[in-house]
Order: structure tokens, then sequence, then C-alpha cells
């Protein structure tokens, strides 16, 4: 990925060894630093979250649910101070879901937005946090 939109990607002000890539102004560090919606700023995001709930996250117990579905991964993780529920669809279709756990939900990281609970859309991941 190259740092920025100037010429050569940010990366020289001299000719480069290796030819820079015909996207590097839409592509490139600053432009997705500054999107809301970048990868980057998904996974900042989600390492911030793993570090704020690690009790949970990371030291939490693991109990995988609606193991038989083949099409979404769901599964508990259970800390001193809390419980999260993540649900994945590893498909490249919407998928219908029926949550598998009781108690309000409040979602904490997904990789898409105002989506309808009930489906997921192709390869989303959504964190929730609950009291049961």
């Amino acid at each position: 990925m190259l740092w920025n939109d100037s010429k050569n990607g940010g990366f020289s002000t001299g000719e480069p060894w290796m030819r820079v890539n015909d996207n590097y102004k839409e592509v490139n560090a600053a432009k997705a630093r500054s999107d809301p919606d970048s990868i980057y700023n998904y996974y900042k995001k989600a390492l911030e979250i793993r570090k704020e709930y690690s009790d949970v996250l990371v030291h939490g117990d693991f109990d995988h649910v609606d193991y038989d579905n083949e099409k979404v991964m769901s599964y508990i993780k259970t800390g001193k101070h809390g419980k999260a529920y993540v649900v994945l669809n590893l498909t490249k279709d919407v998928v219908k879901y029926t949550k598998q756990v009781e108690g309000d939900l409040k979602m904490i990281l997904t990789n898409y937005s105002n989506n309808p609970e009930s489906e997921l859309q192709p390869f989303e991941g959504r964190v929730y946090l609950f009291d049961a």
C-alpha cells in the first residue's frame, strides 16, 4: 500500500525502482486513515474493543453454539465481567439466522451497518455484549 496520493505514492521524490500502482490516488494509507468506513479504521476499532473487553474476548471461555449451521459460526465468550456473543457469516451470500442467546444484546462491532437483525450480509461479522 502506498502512503498517500502524491507523486510516487509518497515513497520517493526520485525515480522508484518499482512501478507505482495505477490506483495509488484512490488506494493509499492516508485515504484509508481518513475514511471512517475503511478496513484500516475497522481493524483499529476491533483492536480497541479487544483491548477494552480483554477479560471476555481474549481470556474468556469459548462455547460454540449452533454447531450444525454450515453457513454461520456463532459462539459465546464468557469472562469474569461479562459475556460476548459473536456471529460470523462464512459465505458470500446473505444468510438468515436466529440469535442463539437470551437477553438484551448490545452490538459493539460489525463490518456492516443498518442491517436487519435476522440476516447477515456476505462475510459479515458481529460482536455483541449481553447479560444472561
